[in-house]
């Protein structure tokens, strides 16, 4: 990945914020996944102007619980709207013991995978449903 430029303020890379966020839930709700800052995240944008939020946290940090310490969050067209999940912006997954990185949900079944990525879902689990049809976005993808 080429870095064009940091965003320690994430209005460097463009993004105009709704509080502290620039990304929203499917669902139309606002979280702390929507700050690219949030907990220690080092948000980028690359020469091709992707949008890169890396999860890291130190050791004894607080954030560190869970999936948070290894999630990557990317939103393929920067600022640019709707910067809303699974339209824009997907997860991914740092999976250190297979030393690889996957769409954040691949170990959910089809059912919890079909849930968070629905217009009333989260769309944490988007990635994992492209990748599930071929990288293809299916005919039941909820913003198609």
């Amino acid at each position: 990945i080429k870095i064009m430029l940091t965003c320690e303020d994430i209005k460097k890379c463009g993004y105009t914020p709704v509080g502290s966020n620039v990304w929203m839930q499917m669902n139309g709700v606002y979280d702390s996944y929507g700050n690219p800052t949030y907990g220690g995240r080092v948000p980028f944008m690359s020469m091709d102007g992707f949008v890169y939020a890396f999860s890291h946290f130190a050791d004894n940090s607080s954030f560190i619980s869970g999936d948070n310490a290894r999630v990557i969050i990317i939103d393929i067209n920067g600022a640019k709207k709707p910067n809303k999940f699974g339209i824009d912006v997907f997860f991914l997954y740092r999976d250190v013991e297979a030393n690889s990185v996957i769409p954040y949900g691949a170990n959910k079944t089809k059912e919890e995978i079909k849930q968070d990525c629905s217009k009333t879902g989260r769309g944490f689990y988007c990635a994992a449903m492209i990748r599930d049809y071929g990288w293809d976005i299916p005919k039941n993808y909820p913003w198609k």
